[in-house]
């Protein structure tokens, strides 16, 4: 009951946060605070966000927290087990993107066909030939490529679809449709006796590490590689080296 939430619960929830940076702390600090608020105007209960509570410090160890919890191969194991949403999975970990950015993909903005040139604010004129048409953080436009060993997947997906049809089915309220992502994945690991986790942001590790393996094949420089992924598959600037960090490095 309301009534017997305390400090100390509050404190040993927030310590499930660690990993999280300060910021998300501080969001958590303020939906407890909130909560807090409202339990005691409407069940006249003692208020659990305590001083104690707001000053209660919580490791930030978002830095460390970059680095990879799954191996390649696990990821694939993931992306591999039959589940209502292993095109969701798979489409992560095949072209980087965010579980936000899945929600309003539509059919027609996958570019498997023509050679159409479009510009960008970010990378200028670009062929949009074989790349998906991504809405992503502020709204911005980007066209994610696909690599060649992903596009017969892509094919399939958009099959026999109507071109303005959204791609997935899910919620477009972009917290529901994280919760619903999370939980996936944390009941496929555990299916998998792999450690439990809805961190979708591995998958865009993965993906990023195989984009730049992929392009050095080629007979590119690494340094060339690393910025293009960067840049044209996270929709980054180039130069941010702390991104190499956490998604190349990790």
């Amino acid at each position: 009951m309301v009534r017997d939430i305390t400090p100390q619960m509050c404190m040993a929830y927030l310590d499930t946060k660690q990993g999280c940076s300060s910021k998300t702390i501080s969001a958590y600090k303020n939906m407890i605070e909130k909560v807090s608020i409202a339990c005691s105007a409407k069940f006249h209960c003692e208020n659990f966000y305590t001083q104690e509570v707001r000053n209660y410090k919580v490791a930030d160890t978002h830095k460390a927290n970059s680095k990879r919890i799954y191996t390649n191969q696990q990821i694939e194991q993931i992306y591999n087990y039959k589940s209502t949403r292993q095109a969701e999975i798979k489409t992560m970990a095949f072209i980087g993107c965010r579980v936000f950015e899945l929600i309003n993909i539509k059919v027609s903005d996958i570019n498997l066909t023509k050679h159409i040139y479009t510009t960008t604010i970010k990378d200028n004129r670009i062929d949009t030939y074989n790349t998906i048409k991504i809405i992503g953080k502020g709204g911005k436009v980007s066209y994610r490529p696909i690599l060649p060993q992903y596009r017969e997947f892509f094919m399939e997906l958009i099959k026999d679809k109507p071109p303005q049809a959204r791609l997935f089915d899910l919620p477009k309220n972009t917290k529901q449709a994280r919760l619903i992502m999370s939980n996936e994945i944390r009941r496929i690991t555990k299916s998998l006796g792999l450690p439990q986790t809805g961190k979708n942001h591995e998958f865009r590790k993965y993906h990023c590490q195989f984009a730049v393996e992929y392009y050095v094949s080629l007979g590119w420089s690494r340094d060339r590689a690393e910025k293009f992924v960067i840049q044209r598959h996270l929709s980054h600037s180039a130069e941010r080296k702390d991104l190499k960090e956490i998604y190349l490095y990790s």
